[in-house]
């Protein structure tokens, strides 16, 4: 009944030797220890659903898992200080004051002040934000962070 339940590999063969080979194999592919315990946390969600609707393959596995311990990530070392925070949310709150202050006194609505994010080319005319990753584009509105290009 749940054969696609872990992607291409059949919940019925599935066996503990393939569960410890998963884990190891995603640990040296240099995935962190939250994303081994997200995707097995996520794998015990699946099975467990298959027990509660019988599913003979999803028990066995529901089992298996029950006994796998994947190991917690460390907690964080680091925090931000009081004075980083604060000036984090004085900086958002003043960008978000000034755009609800410009619908208001402009009687504009809030597309018009924060704008459309499409993706677009880096050498794309108009209004362009420049990220490495994600290049977007404004088509509506007047963008802060933006600049125009020619």
């Amino acid at each position: 009944m749940l054969d696609k339940g872990f992607g291409a590999t059949h919940v019925a063969w599935t066996n503990y030797a393939f569960l410890c080979d998963l884990r190891d194999g995603m640990i040296d592919h240099g995935r962190s220890l939250a994303h081994v315990k997200k995707i097995f946390t996520h794998m015990r969600i699946v099975a467990n659903y298959g027990r509660l609707i019988e599913d003979d393959a999803s028990i066995k596995v529901a089992g298996i898992l029950a006994g796998i311990r994947i190991q917690s990530p460390p907690k964080k070392t680091t925090a931000p200080t009081r004075e980083q925070i604060r000036a984090i949310v004085y900086q958002a709150l003043f960008a978000f004051a000034t755009g609800l202050r410009f619908q208001w006194v402009f009687c504009l609505r809030a597309v018009d002040v924060r704008g459309q994010w499409l993706e677009c080319k880096p050498d794309d005319g108009g209004i362009v934000r420049e990220a490495p990753a994600y290049p977007l584009r404004a088509v509506a509105g007047w963008i802060a962070v933006g600049h125009i290009r020619r």
